[in-house]
């Protein structure tokens, strides 16, 4: 290899370290930038029996809401003030008959089709024994 190609292909490794070591920040930068203003939820249950004690929380910041008791095929909904959701992990936690259940680790995207930071609800669904799912909607308007 001639010194010329020797520069070329130090330039180049050079460029490349620069660029691996910018990704994490802007990974960063990124998570600190709201997807979403979160002003509620709205816990729905499709079994047809009660569900009890579902609480969802948000570890990284210490946030936490939830309803005691959702009746079978029911649905509990509670708002408050808007907080910023930066795809922070969530653990969504209920129980099925005296016996606890959870999801944990869910990251959730912003609502489809609306772009800036949209205000939205985090919605939960009980849909079968012991499974759940989560999303944000869109928030209706005031």
């Amino acid at each position: 290899m001639n010194a010329g190609a020797l520069r070329r292909a130090g330039s180049l490794g050079a460029a490349v370290l620069v660029l691996a070591a910018c990704a994490p920040l802007r990974d960063r930068v990124r998570d600190t930038v709201p997807v979403a203003e979160i002003d509620g939820i709205v816990i729905k249950n499709e079994l047809a029996y009660p569900v009890h004690d579902v609480m969802i929380e948000v570890p990284a910041t210490g946030g936490f809401a939830g309803c005691g008791m959702v009746l079978a095929r029911a649905t509990c909904s509670t708002s408050f003030p808007a907080a910023a959701y930066r795809r922070e992990a969530l653990a969504i936690r209920w129980t099925e008959y005296g016996e606890p259940h959870a999801i944990e680790d869910v990251v959730l995207d912003p609502p489809k089709g609306v772009g800036g930071t949209p205000v939205a609800r985090l919605e939960v669904v009980i849909f079968a024994a012991g499974q759940a799912g989560a999303r944000l909607v869109s928030a209706p308007a005031p």
